[in-house]
């Protein structure tokens, strides 16, 4: 399993975290929208991958008796002090690949696999085709390598100064700086190496304090990895298994084009 540490105190303080770490207000619509346009408001079964409160308060918002399978009970109901709606839940504290639930109709995980080694990733995806009923739908936001725009720290920090976008420092660098120092291979992004490199860059001047600060305040609380992909890699993982129907993006802040949101159906036996 990887080092991935999702806990009680990083749940508690969910608040701080903002886009690409969290659902953006346009990923939200996108995920409401797909609700009507494949008609999951019917009273299908939903299923989530975690606790994703914005994805509980939709559930909340239809009626629908959300089931949400996390390893941490604790988790579960920290996240949830960030709903703004009630409705039926369920809970079932269970990793998810062992998880024993099968038959639904739709499968939400919001960064799921990336919270997994990338040699993990098959296994995943097996293990939603398992939980799926044949042509149920499967709606995965997935963060997505691709190449650098920028070739240093240096550059991506200059860059976001000279923006006059309201957008916070996090959401403006963090997905280029990603693209920089996700390890070859791996592609793991280790947030905790991330503040050892930003606490270099502000000794040396290249990040202000102010800069330096949007990362700190975060990172007692963001202790984990995660681990990217690739389209191409995600085709081979649900090739035979899935049907591709459609990728949707929020299309609302910086670097938004590496976390989009993937919608596959369940081939039929």
């Amino acid at each position: 399993m990887s080092d991935f540490e999702w806990n009680q105190n990083r749940a508690l303080n969910w608040h701080l975290f903002t886009p690409p770490a969290r659902p953006s207000p346009g990923e939200l619509a996108v995920y409401d929208a797909l609700v009507r346009e494949l008609s999951l408001q019917r009273g299908p079964l939903w299923t989530l991958l975690g606790a994703t409160p914005e994805i509980r308060t939709l559930a909340a918002r239809y009626g629908i008796n959300l089931l949400s399978i996390d390893r941490s009970r604790d988790v579960y109901t920290a996240l949830g002090s960030l709903m703004n709606a009630e409705g039926p839940h369920e809970f079932i504290c269970s990793d998810w690949m062992s998880a024993e639930v099968s038959d639904r109709d739709v499968v939400y995980g919001d960064g799921s696999m990336n919270m997994l080694p990338g040699d993990k990733h098959q296994g995943f995806i097996d293990r939603i085709h398992a939980i799926l009923k044949p042509g149920g739908w499967l709606i995965l936001r997935t963060h997505l390598a691709g190449p650098p725009r920028f070739t240093s720290a240096e550059e991506v920090f200059a860059w976001s100064r000279s923006q006059s976008s309201a957008e916070n420092v996090f959401t403006r660098t963090r997905t280029h700086l990603d693209m920089l120092w996700a390890e070859p291979g791996s592609l793991r992004v280790s947030f905790p190496e991330y503040h050892q490199r930003l606490l270099r860059l502000r000794d040396e001047n290249v990040v202000s304090d102010d800069e330096f600060q949007a990362y700190n305040q975060l990172i007692e609380f963001n202790r984990i990895s995660i681990y990217y992909t690739t389209h191409d890699a995600l085709m081979q993982l649900t090739a035979g298994r899935f049907t591709l129907d459609r990728i949707c993006s929020g299309n609302d802040y910086t670097g938004h084009e590496n976390h989009p949101v993937y919608v596959f159906r369940r081939n039929e036996p």
